[in-house]
C-alpha cells in the first residue's frame, strides 16, 4: 500500500494587518490511497486519522523556490468530526486516476445557432410583414432545407413501369455520418467563427439525443450507491467550508518581499510544503509549484497565455464568450422539426401526385384541391441571462490530455527540499509548474443591479445548515458553519451510442432568471 499527497498552493489574495500587508495562500489537500486491495480505513491508520495529523503539522511556503516562514490562520482542525465521517467501516478501493482523454465530447455552437435564429426569423418577418409565408418558402430555400434530416429529390419524377416509392423521394442528409466521423476522430467538432448550418445543427440534434434515440421498455431501478473513501473527498470539494474544517484546505499568510529579482525567463511560483507528520505507510507529499500575479492589490493564480481567466475572472467581454437571453435549445428544435415535417409533407404530395398522374409540382395544389398552407416560424422565449463559452468541448478535451500529462509530470523529481522531518514521509517538488487553468474548479456568478450603480451582489451566497448520520441513524449537525458561497462547475453527462461512448458538455456556463 502506498499514499500519495497532493498538495496544491492556492494563491489567495492581500490582507492588510497594521502596516503590514500579508500573502494569503491556501494549500489543498488531495489524499490518494494507491497499489491496495478492496479494504476499509480500519486498515489504512494515517488516512482514519488524518486530521490529526494534519492538525499538528507544519508548512513551509517556498516563494520562487526560497523557503518563507508562513503562519496557519485556518481555525483548527475538527479531529472529532473527521473521526465521525470517516469511520473504519469506510471502504477503500485503490485511486486510479481516470482517462477520459480518448472519449469522443459532444457539445453544439449556441453562438451560431442563434444567430442562424435571428437571421431566419428577422429575414422572415422582413419577406412577410403582412402575412405569413407558404409552405414554399420553407422547403425551396436552401439555407433552411440544410438543418432538416429530410431532403427532398430535386427532379419532379414521372410515373413509369418501376412503381415510386416515398423512400425514392426523400434522401437522407449526410450530417448525422459526418458529425459521427469527425467526433470519432477528432473527440469533439472544433469551434469555426464561420457558422455552417448543417453541422451547427447536427451537433445541436446530436447533444439532445436525436440521433442515438432508444425505446426503453424495461426500467432498472438503480442500486443505492455505497461512497468509498475517494469518493466522499470528492463531494466534499464542493463544500470549502468543510473542507476546511476536516483539513484539507489549510490557510496560510506570510510576509510577502518588498522586491522580487529573478532570472530571465523564471515565472513567479508558490508553493507549499508540509512538514513534522509521521505515517505508518509510506507517503509521497507532491507539492507543486503554482504561478502567481502580484499586483497592488492582489495575489493571484497566473493564467497562461489564451486563457480565459485573467487575475480570478472570467474574461466574458471578448468573443471568446456568448451572452443571451433566448432558450436556444427550445427555438431551433422547433424549427428542425418544422422543417422535418414540411419536407416530408412535401415528399407526401409528390408521391400521391405522380400516383395519380399529375404531371407537374405545380399543378399539386390544384390535385389537392387546397393552397399552400401558410405557416411562421417556431416563437422564441427567454430563458434568463446565460453566458456559453465557445468551444467548450475542445476545452474539455484538451483539459482531459493536460490531467494526463500531469500525472506523470509532478511525479518527476525537481527541486531538492530541506528542512522537512516526518517518519515514512518523501517530498516530490517537481519542475512542471501549475496555472490558472489547471487548478480552477469552477465560477461564482456577480450581479450588479441597474439602480445600485458599483454594487455587486453574489448569486451563490449561502448560508447552510450541515448534518450527519450517527450509526443510529439520527441528523448531528455540525456547528461553527459560517456564510459561504457556492460555486458553478463544468458538468458532462455520459451516453451510450451506436458508435460508443460519448461526453456531452453544454457551452452555456452560467444562466440566471430574476426571482429563480
Amino acid at each position: 500500500m502506498k499514499q500519495k499527497i497532493i498538495v496544491t498552493a492556492l494563491p489567495n489574495g492581500i490582507v492588510t494587518k497594521g502596516l503590514a500587508n500579508k500573502w494569503k495562500v491556501a494549500a489543498a489537500i488531495s489524499l490518494q490511497v494507491e497499489d491496495t486491495a478492496d479494504t476499509t480505513l480500519q486498515n489504512v491508520p494515517d488516512m482514519l486519522g488524518w486530521a490529526a495529523l494534519i492538525k499538528n503539522a507544519k508548512f513551509i511556503v517556498h516563494l520562487n523556490g526560497k523557503p518563507v516562514e508562513a503562519k496557519v490562520v485556518s481555525k483548527p482542525v475538527d479531529t472529532e468530526l473527521w473521526k465521525n465521517l470517516f469511520t473504519q467501516k469506510v471502504k477503500v478501493k485503490s485511486f486510479v486516476q481516470e482517462d477520459l482523454s480518448n472519449i469522443p465530447i459532444a457539445s453544439y455552437p449556441v453562438k451560431h445557432i442563434l444567430k442562424y435564429l435571428k437571421d431566419v426569423t428577422e429575414g422572415t418577418g422582413k419577406l412577410f410583414a403582412n402575412d405569413l409565408p407558404n409552405e414554399k418558402h420553407f422547403t425551396e430555400n436552401p439555407a433552411l432545407t440544410a438543418i432538416s434530416e429530410y431532403a427532398v429529390i430535386p427532379e419532379y419524377p414521372k410515373k413509369g413501369r418501376e412503381k415510386i416509392t416515398l423512400d425514392s423521394l426523400v434522401n437522407r442528409s449526410p450530417a448525422k455520418e459526418r458529425l459521427k466521423g469527425m467526433l470519432n476522430k477528432n473527440k469533439y467538432i472544433p469551434f469555426k467563427t464561420a457558422a455552417e448550418p448543417m453541422l451547427d445543427f447536427a451537433q445541436l440534434k446530436n447533444f439532445h439525443g436525436l440521433y442515438d434515440v432508444k425505446v426503453v421498455d424495461k426500467f432498472i431501478p438503480l442500486p443505492k450507491p455505497e461512497f468509498e473513501f475517494h469518493q466522499i473527498l470528492s463531494v466534499l470539494s464542493n463544500y470549502p467550508l468543510l473542507q476546511k474544517k476536516l483539513g484539507l484546505v489549510i490557510e496560510l499568510e506570510f510576509d510577502g518581499p518588498e522586491t522580487m529579482i529573478l532570472k530571465a525567463g523564471t515565472e513567479p511560483n508558490v508553493r507549499v510544503v508540509p512538514t513534522g507528520i509521521n505515517f505508518t505507510n509510506t507517503t509521497n507529499f507532491v507539492c507543486p509549484a503554482t504561478a502567481y500575479t502580484k499586483t497592488a492589490k492582489g495575489f493571484y493564480t497566473k493564467a497562461p497565455d489564451n486563457s480565459i481567466i485573467d487575475k480570478g475572472h472570467l474574461r466574458i467581454n471578448t468573443n471568446i464568450f456568448t451572452v443571451f437571453q433566448v432558450d436556444t435549445d427550445g427555438a431551433a428544435l422547433k424549427l428542425c422539426n418544422q422543417m422535418d415535417a414540411l419536407q416530408l409533407k412535401k415528399a407526401k404530395h409528390i408521391f400521391y401526385a405522380v400516383d395519380n398522374n399529375v404531371l407537374s409540382a405545380a399543378n399539386i395544389p390544384i390535385f389537392n384541391n387546397e393552397a399552400p398552407r401558410k405557416e411562421g416560424t417556431p416563437s422564441h422565449r427567454t430563458a434568463g441571462i446565460a453566458v456559453a463559452k465557445n468551444g467548450r468541448a475542445e476545452q474539455l478535451s484538451k483539459k482531459f490530455d493536460r490531467m494526463n500529462k500531469l500525472k506523470n509530470l509532478l511525479m518527476a523529481p525537481g527541486i531538492t527540499v530541506d528542512g522537512t522531518t516526518g517518519n515514512n514521509a518523501n517530498w516530490i517538488l517537481s519542475n512542471e509548474i501549475l496555472y490558472a487553468d489547471d487548478i480552477n474548479l469552477g465560477f461564482r456568478m456577480d450581479i450588479q443591479p441597474d439602480d445600485k450603480p458599483g454594487k455587486w451582489f453574489s448569486l451563490h451566497k449561502r448560508n447552510s445548515k450541515y448534518s450527519y448520520l450517527n450509526p443510529s441513524g439520527s441528523n448531528i449537525d455540525i456547528p461553527g458553519m459560517e456564510v459561504d458561497e457556492g460555486f458553478i462547475q463544468m458538468a458532462a453527462s455520459e451516453e451510450k451510442t451506436d458508435t460508443g461512448t460519448q461526453l456531452k458538455v453544454g457551452e452555456a456556463i452560467a444562466r440566471w432568471k430574476a426571482g429563480a
